[in-house]
């Protein structure tokens, strides 16, 4: 799950493999979408963020989405401008704390923020989300089938866990 690639056969077998158990099952079920699509990782997710940014704060200052390479400056150093303090916008805010958020690896909360955005979101930024809610679900699905295969490990092994 770490990697950006679709994971369709390992997830129909993880499927097969847990078909009694319903448990598993219900961990698994929100891969779905990661599986057949893939989950772009945190420095892809970090690397195509600036543009989407971009046509959010275009998108707010009335421009559409085919706009020229002079618009998109000022989008950039509106989101610059943020950055260093400056008033703006709740976008241009939300951007700036997602892009930090991103920086420092906490997906979570960059799609917490996303998530808080009212209004209309431009398609760049409505396809990215999409990338990020499938990373965040197969990031906590990891964690939590891990968690789970630990659990039953221990649960096998009370004696070497009397010994801790």
């Amino acid at each position: 799950m770490p990697r950006s690639q679709p994971f369709q056969r390992p997830f129909a077998i993880a499927n097969l493999l847990a078909a009694g158990d319903a448990e598993v099952l219900a961990l698994l079920a929100p891969l779905g979408d990661a599986a057949r699509e893939g989950a772009p990782n945190q420095s892809h997710l970090l690397e195509t963020f600036p543009a989407v940014a971009d046509a959010a704060v275009l998108m707010e200052m009335g421009f559409g989405a085919d706009v020229g390479w002079l618009a998109r400056r000022a989008a950039a150093a509106m989101r610059i401008g943020v950055a260093l303090g400056s008033n703006g916008s709740p976008v241009l805010a939300a951007m700036d704390t997602i892009g930090v958020a991103l920086a420092r690896g906490d997906l979570a909360e960059a799609h917490r923020v996303l998530q808080g955005l009212d209004g209309a979101l431009p398609p760049a930024l409505v396809s990215w989300r999409a990338m990020l809610e499938r990373r965040v679900a197969a990031n906590v699905a990891a964690q939590r089938l891990a968690a789970l295969a630990r659990d039953r490990a221990e649960a096998l092994t009370p004696l070497r866990n009397a010994q801790r």
